[in-house]
């Protein structure tokens, strides 16, 4: 909801994001975020309270996603 308001919906949330990406001109990257099956959304790290801290590597499909846009 954060995202939305400030005018920058995450792709694939199908509550807050809406039909917002159909604003963007090219047809291709449309298509592409679209398609992708899931928000697009993914925490590298996690730092608990207790200072203990976990990486996570961007997933695959949004890997294909990124590059895909470059």
């Amino acid at each position: 909801v954060h995202l939305k308001h400030l005018g920058h919906p995450l792709v694939g949330d199908p509550l807050y994001s809406g039909p917002q990406w159909r604003g963007i001109p090219d047809k291709r990257v449309q298509k592409l975020f679209a398609a992708f099956p899931r928000q697009a959304l993914h925490s590298w790290r996690l730092t608990l309270p207790d200072g203990r801290s976990f990486e996570a590597a961007l997933p695959q499909d949004m890997r294909e996603l990124v590059s895909s846009l470059r």
